[in-house]
């Protein structure tokens, strides 16, 4: 049977810095753990001031938010004293409803137990429903007047999102119902979409590196050492966040765990912010079955969490996860040392089928990313710009003169990618036409075989004019990529041309 819930109270004084001046959030919070716990909200009486009850001034405002059919209702911003003397109104509704058996349970924010919320908790106390809720102070006069209490806390320590989970889970735990609270969502998990997340990092990273090699000094060093020991505490923070929703105590785990395993580079900052997002989800759920304050277990999740799992990569799987991504990346500098005009040309022609197979982002971009962590370039970045993004640029000029300069989808594509080194995707709809995509392909081919053997670096979503210079030899890439622009260019026009007098004959 769906239980009925009432939430009463304010922005109050210490919570009004921890997620109390922002209600909205916080009534949706509670209102998100009701769904997913068989509970729902049957009446709302929240205060909302615009500072600190605790420093209450002569002209402190405030705004009543109620509940209405499943809504949150926001009333005008007024004078506290006036607002207050509606939440009288409201709180004795409340209260009737209490009474009347319309509500199963009593949740309280920072209430005000012996003023605004004096009518609804007299009837809870009355009726002996259940009460949880946060707010030392209220919370411990509830109980010396009699309140049914099933679980309290103070504020500190915790947030919007914690606190709704703990109360409700509170109440399940009173009503023997499952708590469905803190979970692990593993099916969110995309250990690829973690990496593609971190981009603007290892683009950074790639900018760092050359910046230290044009300018070595100690300071740049420093840089580029402090850039890559953030690589792994970023990567922690995208894979904790990807399977525990618990906002900030999730966010404090990953950090944690990030830094104590970022000598273990990518991979290390990966394992431990899964390890710290499964963790505080876990402990979590433990402290609220045993009833452990919210400050307290939200302390012990984003502590521990973070603590367990980082130690435990740096201690123990630290060299193992550091061989692995080396290994991956020496067993590319070997297959290219190996055949370079071979693996160039395989790798020109794979990127596009990956790409257009919808494999790029699940393989190759992640590859790109741990070669930019290890090497600050890397040569499927060198593939990507030149292969990709400059040969894209040459078919979609190749269109545009084709097309008598009016075809504006050409020409935002060559645009795109000049000047923003992305939006291959560009001449996907010419492909249509297998002659624009067998020169595209052997463009690829060849302009890999340069890539593969002249053994380029480089770094891929960068702007023509800043990929030379972020890659290992600039000069060498220059003159490269315009190869790669003006052979696709070439062929395109070659093509097209054999297909038009194929067509007359």
């Amino acid at each position: 049977m769906m239980k009925k819930l009432a939430v009463i109270g304010s922005s109050g004084g210490n919570l009004f810095y921890l997620g109390g001046n922002q209600p909205i959030n916080l009534l949706e919070e509670i209102d998100q753990q009701c769904e997913r716990n068989g509970c729902s909200l049957e009446a709302v009486q929240y205060i909302a001031a615009n500072r600190s009850l605790d420093r209450v001034k002569p002209g402190t405002c405030a705004t009543l938010y109620t509940w209405k059919n499943g809504t949150i209702i926001t009333g005008k911003r007024r004078q506290l004293e006036s607002v207050n003397e509606e939440a009288n109104r409201l709180d004795d509704g409340i209260a009737e409803k209490i009474r009347s058996g319309q509500i199963d349970g009593l949740v309280l924010i920072s209430a005000d137990p012996s003023g605004v919320n004096r009518a609804a908790v007299g009837a809870a106390v009355e009726k002996k429903i259940p009460i949880v809720g946060t707010g030392g102070t209220s919370m411990a006069h509830v109980e010396s007047i009699g309140g049914h209490v099933v679980g309290s806390s103070g504020t500190t320590g915790t947030t919007n999102r914690t606190r709704a989970l703990t109360v409700i889970s509170y109440l399940c735990a009173y009503w023997n119902m499952s708590s469905h609270s803190a979970h692990i969502q593993w099916k969110r998990l995309n250990p690829t979409g973690i990496l593609t997340a971190g981009l603007p990092a290892f683009i950074a990273l790639a900018i760092i590196h050359t910046a230290a090699e044009y300018f070595p000094s100690h300071e740049t060093i420093q840089l580029l050492q402090l850039v890559v020991a953030c690589i792994p505490v970023l990567l922690a923070v995208l894979s904790a966040k990807q399977i525990s929703d618990l906002n900030e105590v999730t966010l404090i785990a990953a950090l944690i765990a990030g830094f104590f395993a970022n000598k273990a580079g990518v991979l290390g900052g990966i394992a431990a912010g899964l390890a710290a997002g499964a963790l505080s989800s876990y402990l979590l759920l433990v402290c609220t079955r045993k009833k452990i304050p919210i400050t307290t277990s939200n302390l012990i999740a984003g502590a521990l969490s973070g603590i367990i799992p980082g130690i435990i990569i740096n201690l123990v799987l630290a060299r193992f996860l550091s061989f692995v991504q080396n290994g991956m990346v020496q067993c590319i500098n070997n297959l290219i040392n190996w055949n370079g005009l071979l693996v160039g040309a395989f790798s020109g022609l794979f990127i596009w089928l990956s790409l257009l197979k919808k494999g790029y982002h699940a393989l190759i971009l992640p590859i790109i990313l741990i070669e930019i962590a290890q090497a600050g370039t890397s040569f499927f970045g060198a593939i990507d710009m030149i292969c990709l993004v400059a040969i894209a640029a040459g078919v979609n000029t190749a269109l545009w003169v084709l097309h008598h300069r009016k075809d504006a989808a050409a020409k935002k594509g060559l645009v795109m990618n000049v000047c923003y080194g992305t939006f291959v995707e560009s001449i996907y709809p010419y492909f249509k036409n297998r002659a624009i995509l067998i020169a595209t392909l052997m463009s690829a081919v060849l302009s890999g075989m340069l890539v593969g053997f002249l053994n380029l670096r480089g770094t891929a979503y960068v702007p023509f004019i800043a990929a030379p210079f972020l890659s290992s030899a600039p000069t060498i890439f220059i003159l490269v990529m315009t190869e790669a622009t003006v052979l696709s260019f070439i062929f395109v026009l070659i093509a097209s041309q054999v297909v038009r007098n194929a067509s007359v004959d």
